[in-house]
């Protein structure tokens, strides 16, 4: 705990000391900040920044550490982080203990965001991308590799002015409220990635301690990292909300070389990273018959094909999937999360079928750290849907245990309710308390508050 604790006071020192240099007017000292880790039903915690006379209700100070308060609580904190928490006369952050400092800069600039009317709440993670889009963005993130690899500042710009280029042939395919969206996604999601980074450049070259040391990195190596996703192939799905972490944070990076001293407070006044960089480039849009020459360009074609052949060949797997998922054999079993639970789902190559329904075809891992406890593991062909529940479907082949209250109801039929065991071969469910409706044709769980 203590090696914890000096831990978490050396980033806030960091952050303190180089607020300007990471980001004008933010510093994570500003915020009270909670970190807890689930311990035997119960979340311990600890507590830094507050700055009333007296801890809040539920905390008392850790003795030889002034400022510091720790607490135990029923009540479940939100997994994996709350940028508006209310705590005492205060609203702070809240992290899982398991998380590093460099996440928690990234979430707590979300709030700066807030703060600062740069973060716009009503975006959405597109999927309405055709292979012409692919395409196009695969190139333009392989404009931004070749920016940040420049050898010079004219070299730079001339990357800089393909990318941009290509994002506009891109705009011009799009509406309005698209564009928008992917702006404000990049303002977002990428300024918050170059802050995380800053910082944890910053923290590295401080040598400061750290819990886990291989978040703070240096210059170079960040920039390698970056480098590398931004030069990963590009598909469909990759064009959704993680795209935009690296693209937004490249553009920053870029700014700063440009030495644009006043993007960031431009930033906060409403400005777009694209346009930011159109300023400091001295870009000029080019004529119409030039985005012509771009979409007849051989690079242009040869990345369109490609994802055209990969965009065919991903509905012929989804349509095996499909029919594969319908034909396992075993006992159907349809399992129903509440929305409201905390939760938390790690999956292993998901295939996107529509929206709301992903089959993953290898493994879930379900938890929830909110009463009734839940465990859960399956294994196999899983079929998922969201809406005001999560269920998620599955075939039990063996169904080994089924037990309410510690009785069986294997082979039975009816409706039963409290605490449920199932095992069936690789899965396991575990809940305090459930509704099980059990008939020929199925098995129906609805976990229970």
């Amino acid at each position: 705990e203590q090696a914890f604790i000096d831990a978490v006071r050396d980033a806030l020192q960091v952050s303190h000391r180089a607020k300007d240099e990471i980001w004008k007017g933010f510093d994570l000292n500003d915020y009270p900040l909670i970190y807890f880790t689930p311990h035997q039903g119960f979340s311990y915690a600890l507590l830094f920044n507050y700055t009333d006379n007296e801890p809040p209700q539920g905390f008392l100070p850790v003795a030889g550490n002034a400022g510091v308060y720790e607490g135990l609580t029923v009540t479940p904190y939100p997994n994996p982080f709350h940028i508006y928490y209310p705590v005492g006369s205060a609203q702070g952050i809240v992290m899982d203990a398991r998380m590093s400092t460099v996440t928690l800069m990234h979430e707590a600039f979300h709030r700066h965001q807030l703060s600062q009317s740069f973060f716009d709440g009503e975006t959405t993670d597109n999927t309405e991308y055709d292979p012409e889009d692919v395409a196009l963005a695969q190139l333009e993130q392989s404009a931004l590799v070749k920016a940040l690899g420049a050898k010079n500042t004219n070299e730079m710009k001339q990357q800089v002015h393909a990318f941009l280029n290509l994002r506009n042939a891109r705009n011009q395919k799009h509406s309005e409220s698209l564009t928008h969206n992917e702006n404000a996604l990049e303002a977002i999601e990428g300024t918050a990635a170059y802050v995380e980074h800053r910082f944890s450049q910053v923290a590295y070259q401080e040598k400061i301690a750290q819990a886990n040391p291989h978040f703070y990195q240096a210059k170079e190596v960040l920039q390698q990292e970056t480098v590398h996703m931004l030069s990963s192939p590009l598909d469909k799905g990759g064009m959704e909300r993680f795209r935009y972490y690296m693209t937004g944070h490249a553009m920053a990076l870029l700014l700063d070389r440009l030495e644009s001293r006043s993007w960031q407070t431009e930033m906060e006044s409403g400005a777009t990273l694209v346009g930011l960089l159109q300023s400091a480039s001295n870009y000029v849009l080019p004529a119409s018959n030039e985005l012509f020459q771009i979409l007849n360009s051989s690079g242009f074609k040869a990345q369109k094909a490609t994802q055209t052949a990969y965009l065919q060949t991903l509905l012929e797997q989804n349509k095996r999937f499909i029919a594969d998922f319908k034909n396992s054999p075993g006992q159907r079993v349809e399992l129903s999360i509440p929305g409201q639970w905390p939760l938390t789902t790690q999956t292993v190559e998901a295939v996107s079928l529509s929206e709301n329904h992903v089959l993953k075809d290898k493994h879930a891992r379900v938890s929830a750290e909110s009463p009734p406890a839940l465990s859960l593991f399956l294994k196999g062909p899983l079929e998922q849907t969201r809406g005001t529940e999560s269920t998620f479907v599955f075939y039990a082949h063996p169904l080994d245990v089924l037990k309410i209250d510690g009785k069986s109801v294997l082979g039975q039929t009816g409706s039963f309710t409290g605490a449920l065991e199932l095992r069936a071969g690789e899965a396991r469910i575990q809940a305090q308390s459930a509704h099980l409706v059990i008939d020929e044709a199925r098995i129906r769980i609805t976990l229970r508050d």
